[in-house]
């Protein structure tokens, strides 16, 4: 397997760099693998995992909703599908949404109904690994860290290097879309045809 990776971008344009190459972002769960193959000193990365979840303790309501306080832009997706769900988090996974502008909006736009992920941490710290996005869930067994906002939000997830390996198992739900951050891609991987993106 080999990877491409871009200088500091915002979430946005990382996703536009993918679909000019052909390609999408990693997936969070393919990303936890890259980075215990003894990758160093690379900086924070987007995958193109976005993740979506209520404030702690609170349902889900039609939609969700993050405001990137630098940009000013808005981000929504629609979450009746799950409304009054409690303690969960909705995922896509790269390359299965666009991203429709509207003014200072951006809705995601799922080309499949996201997975649903029971049991997703209302707090940071350590927790287990659900096997099939890669993504913290309730549990004992202490695998990933997880740094989140403890507010309403969809975000992608970040991943992190770590000079000396520690921030291998972080996965961050804390990182504003417009942060300027390394994009990673799968080089040898064509994607599909992918939904639009601003």
């Amino acid at each position: 397997m080999s990877i491409l990776s871009t200088p500091g971008a915002a979430f946005e344009q990382a996703l536009a760099a993918g679909r000019s190459r052909k390609t999408t972002l990693i997936q969070n769960k393919l990303a936890g693998r890259v980075l215990h193959d003894g990758r160093e000193g690379m900086p924070r990365i987007w995958t193109g995992t976005v993740v979506a979840f209520p404030a702690p303790g609170a349902p889900f309501g039609d939609t969700t909703t993050y405001l990137d306080r630098i940009s000013r832009l808005r981000y929504i997706l629609d979450t009746r599908r799950i409304k009054g769900e409690r303690g969960a988090a909705l995922v896509l996974e790269a390359g299965t949404y666009g991203l429709a502008c509207i003014n200072g909006e951006r809705i995601y736009q799922p080309a499949a109904p996201p997975l649903i992920l029971p049991a997703f941490p209302q707090s940071g710290g350590w927790f287990d690994e659900d096997q099939a996005t890669g993504l913290p869930v309730l549990g004992m067994r202490g695998k990933l860290f997880l740094w989140r906002t403890m507010e309403e939000a969809i975000l992608p997830v970040a991943r992190d290097w770590g000079a000396s390996g520690w921030a291998k198992r972080d996965i961050f739900l804390n990182q504003r879309p417009s942060s300027r951050l390394h994009a990673v891609f799968l080089a040898d991987v064509e994607a599909a045809a992918q939904p639009a993106v601003c």
